[in-house]
């Protein structure tokens, strides 16, 4: 009987190990699946679809041809004529340059005076009020921009291409190929001077400080509930999470996107999606093609083709209030979103329940207070260490 214990006494932690381990890989498992971007579509799919293949000679002529874009270069200059080449061949859209001079204060810069030139595009529906798609093809010094904003340039001439080949849609859509973004977000201010944003009703920013994985929506609002509900019911790869949209607009990210200005000067509620894993090429001559996955600018022009044709035939705007909206990605299959309000109510619920567990197991002494005490003590020194080791490696990194 003596023997009996002690071998299920070695068991049962061996039990206890394998079945956790067990878990822990098939979490890493589904969390790989979920991370991986989709096949990308060749040139041969249906003229409406989205084909990162169509797309992709885009990007190589901006980032392998003509390479640095900085504004005001004649490389940036090369970009600019290229885009509205491009566009002008696709029949049924108009296409306009905008050169505008202006100024504006950038926080932390002081006020910055500037001359941009914007290839601006418009894809005329039955009714004036618009939809905006925004990306900038300017690049920063030292870097091509193949994924910043290169991958993102090259989908909305893709969707261009799509949108203009399939019947007219009940709202227009227009497009500005930016410049000046690395300046201080330049483009898009001077933009918002021209007479074409008074017909926009709501906005689309897509941008990049990565090179592959899948393109996150990080940003929404104001008045988002509705912008989120349409980007969940449209996008054939969701992926996105208000943790980063929590962390991103506390400024512990340091950068800011273009989806500032058309949110602050224009006041227009929008949608910010970028491309973020790789950031170690974020800004510097490893920014290549070579670097870019066409998957991952398939999933970001597919979920852009299928935002912008949901948004300009639904109502613009939607349901516009200053509820915030609480969302994420079931393993890159569907997006959950709820109100803020909601989401209250099931942490309460959650918090309710947990306290019910641990009294009940406390009562039927399957646990002592020692030990919850000590839970407790061990659960804060995790999140501790967790956030001193993130602040440190960011030191290390920041202050070699």
């Amino acid at each position: 009987m003596a023997r009996h214990r002690r071998l299920r006494g070695w068991i049962e932690p061996v039990q206890y190990w394998t079945v956790s381990a067990a878990v822990v890989v098939w979490v890493m498992v589904l969390i790989a699946w979920r991370e991986r971007p989709p096949a990308p579509k060749p040139a041969t799919v249906a003229p409406t679809e989205f084909s990162a293949a169509r797309a992709w000679p885009v990007l190589t002529m901006l980032a392998d041809s003509i390479r640095d874009r900085v504004a005001g270069t004649p490389g940036a200059d090369s970009a600019a004529a290229y885009l509205e080449r491009t566009l002008r061949a696709i029949p049924g859209i108009e296409v306009a340059q905008q050169d505008v001079s202006g100024a504006w204060s950038v926080p932390g810069y002081g006020t910055v005076a500037y001359t941009v030139r914007n290839v601006l595009a418009r894809i005329p529906g039955r009714s004036r009020d618009a939809v905006l798609l925004s990306a900038h093809y300017d690049t920063p010094a030292g870097s091509v921009g193949a994924a910043d904003d290169g991958v993102a340039v090259a989908s909305l001439v893709e969707v261009v291409r799509a949108l203009a080949a399939g019947p007219t849609l009940a709202h227009t859509v227009i497009v500005n190929f930016n410049d000046g973004e690395e300046q201080g977000l330049v483009g898009a201010h001077g933009f918002t001077r021209h007479p074409w944003i008074h017909d926009v009703r709501a906005f689309v920013n897509l941008e990049s400080a990565g090179t592959s994985g899948k393109a996150i929506l990080f940003q929404t609002g104001p008045g988002n509930a509705w912008l989120t509900d349409a980007y969940a019911r449209a996008v054939p790869y969701p992926y996105g999470t208000v943790i980063a949209q929590d962390i991103f607009q506390s400024g512990a990210i340091p950068s800011d996107t273009d989806f500032r200005i058309y949110r602050d000067f224009a006041a227009l509620p929008g949608l910010d999606i970028a491309l973020y894993r790789g950031g170690w090429a974020y800004h510097t001559q490893r920014d290549r093609t070579w670097n870019i996955s066409p998957g991952s600018m398939q999933q970001m022009g597919a979920n852009a083709l299928a935002l912008a044709r949901t948004l300009a035939n639904g109502p613009l705007p939607g349901n516009v209030s200053r509820v915030r909206a609480v969302y994420y990605d079931l393993l890159g299959t569907v997006m959950v979103h709820y109100t803020e309000r909601t989401a209250v109510v099931l942490a309460g619920l959650a918090l309710v329940l947990g306290l019910a567990v641990l009294v009940l197991a406390v009562r039927r002494e399957r646990v002592g207070v020692r030990e919850l005490g000590l839970g407790l003590v061990f659960a804060v020194a995790t999140v501790v260490a967790m956030l001193a080791g993130a602040l440190l490696v960011g030191w290390v990194v920041a202050y070699p």
